[in-house]
């Protein structure tokens, strides 16, 4: 859990070897943007071709953010490292940890993705800083096999570097108010939000020292 958390960042430097490398093993999310794209539903049969980890797709229309959500059931930091076709290296993957609900029934669905240098995966997210972004760019959309969620983005966050899977038990509604009662908004709001009905979408990536937390919360169902 110590180097999951740990190794969340990027390092600053990246050298013209890893910049080619990198392009060819972003060669896979392009592919299957292409064909596979976003209309509501996703052809799981054929992402799983590729890697049957994959359980959900995530897309934020207005943003490069659209990529396949993958977990590892043993390893909780291979996904760290590795894209979905098992290329070693970055841009990695966007995932979960193991034990994350498929059908994104819990209270708190967490998200990771790398801040990359060079753009891509969770890059934009500290875009949510802006006010103006936010309101132009809150609906968050999930497709998995089980059927298609739809999130409002409510506000966006700097964290600190505790894991909060492990950090709060999502069971308990006191554990899921005091996760609640940690954030500290730079933009929008977390009023309403209610522990025990709600299903938040939480997107997590690195800033430097810290964290930057998108929360949102699931609509209807669709």
């Amino acid at each position: 859990m110590i180097i999951l958390s740990a190794a969340l960042c990027i390092a600053a430097g990246v050298s013209a070897y890893e910049f080619a490398g990198r392009a060819m093993r972003n060669r896979i999310y392009e592919t299957l943007k292409e064909s596979a794209p976003y209309s509501g539903e996703k052809d799981f049969e054929y992402l799983r071709s590729v890697d049957p980890n994959i359980f959900a797709w995530l897309y934020i229309p207005g943003t490069g953010i659209e990529y396949p959500v993958a977990k590892h059931p043993d390893d909780d930091t291979y996904y760290l490292t590795h894209t979905v076709e098992g290329r070693s290296g970055y841009p990695a993957s966007i995932f979960t940890l193991g034990y994350t609900d498929e059908k994104f029934g819990q209270f708190n669905t967490i998200v990771y993705g790398h801040d990359l240098l060079f753009g891509g995966m969770f890059s934009e997210l500290d875009r949510y800083s802006d006010p103006a972004f936010m309101d132009g760019h809150r609906e968050v959309r999930v497709t998995t096999p089980y059927g298609s969620h739809t999130y409002e983005v409510v506000s966006f966050v700097n964290y600190d570097d505790r894991l909060i899977d492990t950090w709060y038990d999502q069971r308990d509604p006191a554990d899921r108010l005091a996760f609640i009662n940690s954030l500290s908004p730079v933009t929008g709001s977390l009023d309403g939000i209610d522990v025990l009905k709600d299903h938040l979408l939480t997107l997590e990536t690195c800033r430097g020292d810290e964290r930057c937390l998108v929360i949102a919360v699931r609509n209807e169902e669709t």
